[in-house]
């Protein structure tokens, strides 16, 4: 049996994440468009791995509400940061040029160099079992005043979408927020079946 089938839940899948683009190809006759804009202002840091021969990437976007594109020169696979800080909301594209192979990435970063985390949804209905008090070694404890539980929740597995640690399960039936706290496992042998996913939640809200 599926666990769409014996599922009792229904949850939304969210992500926090400084990415901005997953992970983009270098082709010089394509522009990258963006997979998420950053959630503030933010200096974006490109990263190159398995080029061979390397070129430039071009920044499209606003900065403090002027359009500006900015060229950014690697010389080997390495992580560049941008000069200017992108308004948040206005990055269109990047531009690579003079590459012959290779993928990079894009995070938002601060002034400090710390990430500039956004939310983004993952996936929404999806229907999910909840374990709970499934094992000894994973029970459910109260401390003090505010309940703090621990539990697996079981989907199904698709190719569509892969759960990671520090993603944030909502239930939709009753608002509960649950935080995935260790790598999610995939079960069925040489065909995947469903994924079992170790979840926490402190009563209240976890602010997605």
């Amino acid at each position: 049996m599926s666990i769409w089938a014996m599922g009792g839940r229904i949850i939304n899948i969210y992500r926090r994440t400084a990415l901005l683009i997953d992970a983009g190809a270098l082709n010089p006759d394509a522009s990258i468009a963006m997979d998420r804009q950053p959630s503030a202002n933010a200096f974006l840091e490109l990263t190159v791995t398995g080029a061979g021969v390397f070129g430039t990437l071009t920044v499209n976007g606003d900065v403090s509400g002027v359009p500006t594109s900015e060229v950014v020169t690697f010389t080997g696979n390495e992580t560049q940061l941008t000069v200017n800080r992108f308004d948040t909301g206005t990055i269109t594209t990047i531009d690579p040029a003079g590459w012959d192979a290779g993928t990079f990435t894009a995070k938002a970063t601060g002034s400090d160099g710390s990430r500039i985390h956004g939310t983004t949804t993952v996936a929404v209905n999806v229907r999910g079992h909840l374990n709970r008090g499934i094992s000894a070694n994973w029970f459910n404890v109260n401390a003090g005043v505010t309940e703090y539980e621990k539990t697996w929740f079981a989907l199904d597995y698709t190719s569509l979408w892969a759960p990671r640690e520090g993603d944030i399960f909502v239930d939709q039936g009753n608002g509960e927020e649950w935080l995935v706290v260790s790598d999610p496992s995939w079960l069925g042998s040489h065909r995947q079946h469903h994924w079992e996913i170790r979840v926490s939640r402190n009563q209240g809200s976890l602010a997605t």
